[in-house]
């Protein structure tokens, strides 16, 4: 490490260290005279003053010099003045006006915090007059409804009760109304099944009456048939009987044979048939 570099690194130290030790000589010292002179430079001479201080003015020490302090005023201004007519120790009259600056500051801190602190209270208590206002109205309804309870409960079971007696009885009138639908359907395919038995016992009927009326018709035909047949063939006896009657009558009155009688009465009988 070279010297150029310990500069860089101990410059800065050192200047952080003398402004320490010139912030810490700095101290806040009174005037004790009771007119002091503020001097340029740390003689008695006259046309050396720059200002003049009162007692108990505050300055800042910079340095000592011998019988001379350097200081500072509050206005700015740094010059020399006599040690011996500046003292260290804080004097009585600021002690006591800065106790009273304090107690004052300290009064309206604590007047600011009574009034801060009485708001505070008006709040709550508007707060908690509003709280027991809210109570009190729960606390009624709490037991106004303490009271309906049973007859809220009441009113709901009847309601139920009322509700699902409408339920079943809607449930029980479909349940009806179904069976009667089915019930019709049954009955009304039993009429129909029933009427197309009959009406197929009726063409049934109807054909064997018809079949019947074609055989009774038939027998008729057939029996006019023989009838006609039967008076046919009487006719024919009859006409036979006349006949051998006249070949008898001829017989009779012309005396002709038994055999030749029988032989006529053949071959007529024959021309009849």
């Amino acid at each position: 490490m070279n010297i150029n570099t310990c500069k860089y690194i101990f410059s800065p130290v050192v200047a952080l260290c003398l402004f320490s030790a010139l912030v810490s000589a700095q101290e806040i010292w009174y005037v004790s005279g009771s007119t002091v002179n503020l001097r340029k430079n740390p003689t008695t001479d006259e046309d050396n003053v720059i200002a003049k201080l009162k007692k108990n003015d505050p300055i800042t020490v910079i340095n000592h010099r011998d019988a001379w302090t350097k200081c500072k005023t509050e206005e700015g201004l740094i010059g020399w003045m006599i040690t011996s007519l500046i003292t260290k120790q804080e004097p009585f009259e600021i002690t006591l006006k800065n106790i009273k600056k304090k107690n004052t500051a300290e009064v309206i801190s604590l007047k600011n915090e009574h009034s801060k602190l009485e708001r505070n209270f008006a709040q709550l208590k508007e707060k908690h007059d509003k709280l027991t206002y809210n109570y009190n109205q729960l606390n009624d309804t709490y037991e106004r409804l303490k009271e309906d309870r049973l007859k809220n409960i009441v009113f709901i079971f009847t309601v139920s009760f009322i509700i699902s007696c409408l339920l079943l009885y809607s449930i029980l009138t479909i349940i009806k109304k179904l069976k009667e639908k089915e019930f019709e359907r049954i009955k009304k395919e039993e009429k129909e099944k029933k009427e197309k038995e009959e009406e197929q016992k009726n063409i049934k009927m109807e054909k064997e009456k018809e079949e019947k009326e074609e055989e009774l018709e038939r027998m008729k035909l057939m029996e006019k048939e023989k009838e006609k047949k039967e008076e046919e063939k009487r006719k024919k006896q009859m006409e036979k009987e006349k006949v051998i009657e006249k070949i008898k009558d001829i017989v009779k009155k012309k005396k002709i044979g038994t055999d030749i009688t029988k032989k006529i009465s053949k071959e007529s009988i024959k021309l009849i048939d």
